[in-house]
């Protein structure tokens, strides 16, 4: 599987949902040294084509997890922060990034002054608050759903052996899997604009 995944990457081709769901099988069974091959090379601009599907996300926040240099990531997706935020799948990778970054000076810079930018708006939005709401309520079952959750608390089997056991208390752990589609518990009046929501195929530009 590797050398059909490798000229994949090398290319470039990754807006396509069938080769994030194609990765998230890879990362089920590779060995260690593969998948940090593989997480290296996701751990770029590449990353931000990948989050607007809900797959895509996951790798997302597997890859923000496992360690890596995580400024690239954040580095890749300047100029994109409003946009994920926005995001039905790709804010919860930002909400990832909140989590587990200590990087208090970087995560400030590149992305909550951003988000303080469009406060106002963020704050009416169903998928824009989560951020926020991870901020002020870390793993708040009321505000994200299980299946948000277990995406969070989600872990490489080859790379977790020992790590796994270390994850919140509040949520389950989940292997990468798809979990339920269970739906989150409304705060607040969610407005009209987010009726149209394009779903997992919907792209972050």
């Amino acid at each position: 599987m590797t050398s059909v995944i490798q000229p994949i990457l090398e290319k470039g081709i990754v807006d396509h949902s069938i080769i994030h769901r194609l990765l998230m099988e890879y990362f089920s069974i590779a060995d260690k040294s593969y998948i940090t091959d593989i997480i290296q090379q996701l751990s770029s601009p590449l990353l931000v084509k990948m989050i607007g599907t809900k797959d895509g996300a996951k790798l997302g926040i597997l890859c923000v997890k496992q360690g890596v240099p995580r400024k690239k990531i954040i580095k890749g997706m300047k100029g994109h922060i409003d946009k994920i935020a926005y995001h039905q799948h790709g804010c919860m990778v930002l909400v990832c990034i909140i989590s587990v970054v200590d990087d208090t000076k970087r995560i400030t810079k590149a992305i909550i002054r951003k988000l303080q930018q469009i406060l106002m708006e963020l704050v009416l939005e169903k998928n824009g608050r989560r951020p926020l709401l991870q901020l002020l309520n870390p793993n708040c079952s009321h505000y994200f759903s299980p299946n948000d959750l277990a995406s969070l608390n989600s872990y490489i089997p080859s790379l977790s052996v020992k790590d796994h056991s270390e994850v919140s208390s509040q949520t389950e752990t989940s292997k990468v899997e798809e979990p339920g589609d269970d739906e989150p518990k409304e705060d607040m009046e969610v407005t009209a604009n987010e009726a149209n929501k394009d779903g997992d195929k919907q792209k972050i530009n």
